[in-house]
């Protein structure tokens, strides 16, 4: 889950609870990186694009003990 969504930039994504750790990406829509960051036992992670051009960006969780998967997907807009 991601809220608010549209967003000013500043928003935060609900993590699984089982999820034990991984990389938090948001790319762009041409799938350029724009965030990472590592994640540990979260259940919210604020995130911060407020410097990035308005659009929409992809937010994907890449769990640790199989980083070849994408175990979470989803999108926000930037405003």
């Amino acid at each position: 889950v991601v809220y608010p969504n549209p967003s000013n930039g500043l928003f935060s994504v609900k993590i699984p609870e089982f999820l034990r750790g991984g990389i938090l990406i948001v790319s762009d829509v041409s799938g350029k990186i724009c965030y990472q960051k590592e994640i540990f036992y979260s259940v919210l992670e604020e995130i911060d694009i407020t410097a990035l051009p308005s659009g929409r960006y992809n937010i994907e969780i890449y769990p640790h003990d199989n980083q070849e998967r994408i175990f979470y997907g989803t999108q926000v807009v930037k405003m």
